[in-house]
């Protein structure tokens, strides 16, 4: 979420006056999810949502000080080279760009609007009194059109939030070695997601919701101890659950449908082919898998679908859908799809090297 947080040295910011926080990966995770998406969800509400924008390299990050200390060309290639290069024209010559974001500390970076969103911090901090000032945020334009957003959080704020992360939540982090393989990574990405509920969980008093998140909790655990079917590729979209229900997996790519219609798909020299499809048939198990694996990792957006296509055991199914690289990094997602045909949708997109992946609809 933000690349502000570091878990590791800082050695590559080239700014003196970039102020960068260095967290344990489970306390940055926790942060990044319960209080700096909140707030940037906030934000982006009433702007088209955060999937329409970009977050900015926080490394390449210079001040107002050292915009206004001769360094102009270093300015030139920070605004052209990082913002303008970006920019693009479709067939019917449509320009297409997606404005950066990034969260700073600093309060002299910019000169600072007010936009009409408040800081949410009665829904963070779970305080109905405390006070939530409207958030504040500065601009980088090129004409009128709005080329990168700087959305101020104040520190304070941060550590507060810190503070109220439940003790033996989250356990020090006990080696920095990079992820090796795709198994320490997705046991990487269940682990931060369990935290998150296990903090959901501390902050509930609904009866409702905590046996709700606790059954996600357990789902999670259990995807640890299970080994993920068909081919991991150099991406890999796996769908699990656990009932003989038929649940069935697409992926729209921009060169068609991956399904089980159509397991195979060649999209710009990539192939993505749907290599396990459970319960499809006569022969049904009760930890059933679906999954898709890419040769190559695919340039452009694509849409995953998870349709609940027949009902044996249950109209409701709750199940895990994981997407991971063979790079550290992806996402697993949980959901429902209750009543028979009713489908649950999320997009990603590979760019710059980055993966991003939304959240599910």
């Amino acid at each position: 979420m933000s690349n502000q947080f570091k878990h590791d040295a800082v050695g590559s910011v080239q700014s003196q006056y970039n102020p960068v926080a260095v967290l344990k990966p489970d306390v940055r995770r926790v942060v990044n999810a319960q209080f700096i998406k909140p707030i940037l969800d906030a934000f982006f509400a009433g702007k088209g949502g955060i999937e329409n924008f970009h977050e900015l390299d926080h490394d390449k990050l210079l001040t107002e000080i050292e915009f206004n200390d001769g360094k102009w060309n270093f300015v030139k290639e920070y605004i052209y080279k990082e913002l303008a290069e970006s920019i693009s024209k479709s067939e019917d010559r449509k320009v297409l760009f997606k404005p950066r974001y990034l969260i700073c500390f600093d309060e002299d970076l910019a000169n600072y609007k007010t936009d009409s969103s408040k800081y949410p911090y009665k829904l963070i901090f779970g305080l109905e009194n405390k006070q939530e000032g409207n958030i504040k945020y500065g601009v980088v334009r090129l004409g009128e059109a709005i080329m990168l957003y700087y959305i101020f959080i104040d520190f304070q704020e941060v550590i507060r939030f810190i503070k109220t992360i439940p003790r033996g939540l989250y356990t020090p982090n006990k080696s920095l070695k990079p992820i090796t393989t795709e198994y320490e990574n997705r046991i990487n990405l269940i682990n931060g997601l369990i935290i998150e509920k296990q903090l959901e969980l501390s902050l509930t008093n609904k009866l409702s919701h905590k046996t709700t998140i606790g059954d996600e909790i357990s789902r999670l655990e259990n995807l640890k101890t299970r080994t993920l079917e068909g081919g991991k590729g150099k991406l890999r979209v796996n769908l699990t659950w656990s009932t003989t229900d038929d649940l069935d997996l697409h992926v729209f790519t921009p060169s068609g449908e991956i399904s089980y219609s159509n397991n195979s798909i060649e999209h710009e020299g990539v192939i993505g082919q749907l290599d396990v499809d459970k319960n499809a048939g006569n022969e049904l198990v009760s930890n059933p898998q679906e999954n898709i694996s890419f040769d190559a990792i695919p340039i452009g957006k694509h849409l995953v679908v998870v349709k609940l296509f027949k009902v044996r055991d249950s109209n409701s199914v709750p199940f895990i859908l994981t997407i991971t690289t063979e790079l550290e990094g992806g996402k697993i997602l949980n959901g429902i799809v209750a009543g028979e045909k009713s489908k649950r949708e999320v997009s990603f997109e590979f760019q710059e090297d980055r993966l991003f992946i939304g959240e599910l609809s």
